[in-house]
Formats: structure tokens, sequence, C-alpha cells
């Protein structure tokens, strides 16, 4: 899990802590999707983080 903010101010981190914790992340909600038409997917337009 990565957590990030944005700010206009610049401001110097004086402490830093790293936590090593073990576990496995599960998403909240699902959702089942379907098409109109079958067939086979051809091309994605698509970009791996989009």
């Amino acid at each position: 899990m990565l957590l990030l903010s944005c700010s206009d101010d610049n401001q110097e981190s004086t402490f830093q802590q790293l936590c090593r914790i073990p576990g496995i992340l599960q998403s909240a909600e699902n959702a089942k999707l379907s098409f109109e038409v079958n067939g086979k997917v051809k091309s994605v337009y698509a970009n791996l983080g989009d």
C-alpha cells in the first residue's frame, strides 16, 4: 500500500520510520461486468496503471 499527498509548501522531513506488517489486502467491493456483444478482445487501449 502506498499513500501520497501533495502540498504547495516545501517541508523537510526530520522523522523517518519503516514498518513491515505482514498481511493480505482485499478489496471491499467487487463488480461483475458483462458485455452486450460476444467475441474476443482484439485490442486494449490502456497502459499499465491507467
